[in-house]
């Protein structure tokens, strides 16, 4: 099973950008499939991220470049 860091929607870009950057390493390592990605790094969104994500039903992603 692969871990990806939590993260939580700081108004903070740095910190997105370094869990991005975290995440996206962890895929290389782990070879992580493509259609596994957006699912995986979703549920490491804790806090507001997860809320903000579940209440806009527009937001439709199906990979993780997106």
């Amino acid at each position: 099973m692969v871990d990806l860091p939590s993260f939580y929607r700081r108004n903070d870009i740095d910190e997105f950008l370094d869990w991005e950057m975290k995440v996206d390493q962890i895929f290389a390592s782990h070879h992580i499939e493509e259609e596994r990605k957006v699912f995986m790094a979703t549920h490491s969104f804790q806090g507001i991220a997860w809320t903000t994500l579940m209440k806009d039903p527009k937001v439709q992603i199906g990979y993780w470049n997106e």
